[in-house]
């Protein structure tokens, strides 16, 4: 085991903490004029595992915890995130493209339905080819559907 034994001894600094209380009660609005005393500030500080505390700690009276400036804690930047952009046309359903259908025959637009699937050739949706399912859902948004 190592133990270390420090001693401090500072005959000028019970005046300096004085002079720095009486000075900081001329600057800051509120505190009290009060005395500002310090004991002698020989310390004995033990470093270890029977560490003992100072021996004659320094006492201040008079001077609020407010009074000491504290720096703001650090904000950090939000990084802002971004959705992915999708590299690939959505999979459409014969399902999805059915309840658009639906949607625009109930908005009463049977007669635009019906011509856009003899544009492709076919007398149902159920003999659209899959391949043409992105392009016939785009057809279905340009008339109102929500797919």
């Amino acid at each position: 085991m190592l133990e270390m034994k420090l001693t401090i001894t500072a005959p000028d600094l019970s005046a300096a903490i004085n002079n720095l209380a009486q000075t900081m009660s001329a600057r800051v609005p509120g505190l009290q004029n009060g005395t500002s005393t310090c004991a002698e500030a020989t310390n004995t500080t033990s470093v270890g595992a029977d560490a003992v505390p100072a021996a004659n700690p320094i006492q201040v009276t008079g001077v609020p915890t407010s009074a000491v400036p504290v720096a703001p804690a650090p904000t950090s930047v939000p990084v802002e995130q971004t959705a992915p952009v999708p590299t690939a046309a959505p999979a459409y359903t014969l399902e999805m493209i059915a309840t658009a259908g639906t949607a625009l025959i109930d908005a009463g637009k049977m007669k635009l339905l019906t011509d856009l699937i003899a544009r492709y050739g076919i007398s149902s949706i159920t003999e659209l080819d899959p391949s043409q399912y992105g392009a016939f859902a785009t057809e279905l948004r340009t008339l109102g559907a929500q797919i």
